[in-house]
């Protein structure tokens, strides 16, 4: 979602706002913070659970794509 709402060129700021600030609400932080953990619990390299890895993948992604600046060209 996160992705889709980057890629918007025609977004204004108060928009932005309006669709991003509902999913950062304190509880769906630390929702999603102890689901990372979750993932990260008894991984394992030798032993990957495919569902786990692809969630903590998923999630790390969206921690990176929503750390970085928005670019405009």
């Amino acid at each position: 979602m996160l992705q889709a709402v980057y890629s918007r060129h025609h977004l204004h700021d108060d928009e932005f706002v309006e669709l991003v600030c509902p999913m950062f609400t304190p509880g769906s932080v630390a929702l999603l913070r102890e689901v990372y953990g979750w993932t990260l619990s008894d991984m394992d390299i030798h032993d990957l659970n495919e569902q786990k890895y692809t969630l903590c993948k998923k999630l790390s992604e969206v921690y990176l794509i929503s750390s970085l600046p928005l670019v405009s060209y």
